[in-house]
């Protein structure tokens, strides 16, 4: 169960960033389903992913369902030929792979179309049976526009010499948010766990001062964001730190922070939220939620209506080590 402390300072994360990974690509054509500037089209794409004895199959699914849009796009559009792709090299087995990150690709993943296709198989290395899960995916996409540069950091106090290195943090830690763009635009956060998400930007209070859509932001300020000893406070309300902590019974657990951020004049529309509700235990809110469904069901209808919107994941993992 997730408790928010005082202003929903309180999170928990589920699953582990990955270490290794192992994935194979199937091509298959993409055709046009909107004319303009920025058409859409429908992609497919495929990926085979290797189950680590520390994920589990259930993580290994999604692992998978992220490549095999990664797939989609890079078959479709291509990388953008002036960016580093992350490389891997597993030495003990002669694995290697190219792990194509969504900033690299010149498209934009709008929307999945049905459900993604599963399928399970086993290889045996060195006398050790070896699952391996493939996803098959549908959905719609298109080229990106030239966008801003954004740039995120996890921070362990508000200053930029206390980066989080791999996105780790201990038991009971703060967590602060860097957040600086090229451009004016409009940004909101979200916490996704398990099938829930929970919007921390804007906050409840912004709501209750009418700026409940998203926080407008300025080019090139750089902000602190959840540092309530901000002054003056950003968007004239303070913002208290996220405070991590692991339930009882985990060694490590990782939800995953989503950004959202466009550049386009006017700010994006709110998603169907549930009000917040109050946790007396902690005595401060939990903030507004929407399930896993509804959320990616508001995105994709937003990058639909704005090709300027950007999407950042970010894995954030919680040890007592």
């Amino acid at each position: 169960m997730l408790l928010w402390g005082y202003l929903f300072s309180i999170i928990y994360m589920e699953h582990r960033i990955f270490t290794r990974l192992c994935f194979f690509l199937l091509i298959i054509p993409c055709g046009v389903v909107a004319q303009g500037k920025f058409p859409i089209k429908n992609v497919h794409g495929t990926a085979r992913i290797k189950m680590e004895d520390e994920w589990g199959r259930e993580y290994t699914k999604q692992k998978a369902l992220e490549e095999a849009k990664l797939d989609a796009l890079y078959n479709c559009f291509g990388e953008q030929v002036h960016r580093e792709s992350n490389y891997y090299t597993n030495s003990d087995h002669g694995d290697s792979f190219v792990s194509r990150s969504s900033t690299n690709l010149r498209g934009v993943w709008i929307k999945t179309c049905g459900e993604p296709k599963y399928t399970e198989d086993t290889e045996v290395r060195n006398g050790i049976n070896e699952i391996y899960i493939t996803c098959h995916i549908n959905g719609k996409a298109r080229k990106l526009p030239p966008l801003a540069e954004i740039n995120t950091k996890f921070l362990k106090c508000p200053n930029l010499n206390c980066e989080a290195q791999s996105y780790r943090f201990f038991d009971l830690e703060k967590m602060y948010l860097y957040f600086v763009s090229a451009a004016d635009g409009y940004l909101s956060i979200f916490l996704q766990e398990n099938d829930q998400v929970y919007r921390i930007l804007p906050s409840e209070a912004m709501c209750e001062k009418k700026m409940c859509n998203a926080a407008k932001v300025i080019a090139n300020k750089e902000y602190f964001l959840f540092d309530n000893q901000q002054q003056p406070p950003y968007f004239d309300v303070t913002l208290d730190p996220l405070e991590l902590f692991l339930p009882d019974g985990y060694n490590e657990i990782l939800n995953t922070i989503i950004i959202v951020f466009t550049q386009s004049k006017q700010s994006f529309s709110a998603p169907p939220l549930d009000a917040p509700t109050y946790d007396h235990l902690f005595e401060g809110y939990i903030p507004s939620t929407l399930t896993a469904k509804e959320f990616n069901k508001w995105i994709g209808d937003q990058k639909m209506a704005d090709p300027m919107m950007q999407l950042k994941y970010y894995p954030i993992t919680i040890t007592n080590k």
